[in-house]
């Protein structure tokens, strides 16, 4: 019967301290009792796999290299780490079982390797918006994932989910939503990525209360921006800032210091 270790990330929502150490518990005890079995035999065979039985993979050659330099000619539960860590090191495998068999006196290891997919184009599918026009391209251009061969993980494509939204919801977009997927091109790991974005209503201004000690004549509503009515942005908000600074100086305040705008959505 083959011994299998597995090595990766764990993880399990509420229940992940848990599992963590349920599965940690189980990998000590693998490790174990292979260490016991195995340990400073002489390697026969060391294999690399995509774990469907032996299906070479098209960068098996580099890891083929990482994995035999590492580890030399005996097994060590020691040596076997190291050449995990190294081959995670390169960035393009999700997980790593590996999987050690009896060979009379000696020892076989199969690697079996699952890679992350990579970065064949990246889209945005945008839908209707009411408000100021958003583009694709813009939304494009917030993106860093859009190098073709660039690694796909689940934290990136959030980030990138996360960076869109933050982008709209400065547009005045507050009810923006973001959703993403990944589809396989062809039969290797390359996959398309594509980003749904729905901007739906942008805010609009109810009031711009603005309340200044000394200034005898109010800051009219027209050399402003924002106005009850108008179609809201942290942008326009920033230049109606520097405009009530200005109006501030030509009034002969100095320097005039403001409290940051606040903009309360309801």
């Amino acid at each position: 019967m083959p011994t299998r270790l597995q090595y990766g990330f764990f993880t399990g929502g509420a229940l992940r301290l848990v599992l963590v150490f349920f599965v940690a518990l189980c990998t000590f005890c693998t490790l174990a009792s292979a260490q016991n079995k195995f340990e400073n035999r002489r390697l026969a065979e060391v294999k690399i796999s995509d774990g469907n039985g032996g299906l070479a993979l098209p960068t098996a050659d580099t890891f083929q290299i990482i994995i035999t330099d590492t580890l030399g000619d005996t097994y060590s539960t020691t040596k076997i780490r190291d050449a995990l860590a190294a081959l995670y090191a390169t960035k393009r495998i999700a997980t790593i079982n590996v999987v050690a068999t009896d060979a009379g006196e000696a020892v076989n290891l199969r690697f079996e390797i699952k890679l992350k997919a990579l970065v064949d184009k990246v889209t945005v599918q945008l839908a209707e918006s009411v408000g100021d026009k958003v583009t694709e391209q813009e939304l494009l251009f917030k993106l860093d994932i859009l190098a073709v061969g660039t690694p796909i993980t689940e934290a990136a494509l959030r980030s990138n989910a996360d960076t869109i939204l933050d982008y709209l919801r400065s547009r005045g977009f507050y009810q923006s939503e973001v959703t993403y997927a990944q589809t396989k091109v062809g039969t290797g790991t390359d996959a398309a990525v594509v980003f749904i974005v729905k901007p739906n209503t942008q805010a609009k201004v109810e009031s711009f209360k603005i309340t200044i000690d000394g200034l005898k004549t109010p800051i009219a509503p027209d050399d402003l921006q924002l106005r009850p009515g108008s179609t809201f942005s942290r942008e326009r908000l920033n230049k109606d800032v520097e405009k009530v600074r200005e109006i501030l100086r030509d009034s002969d305040f100095v320097a005039p210091v403001l409290d940051d705008a606040r903009a309360l959505y309801d």
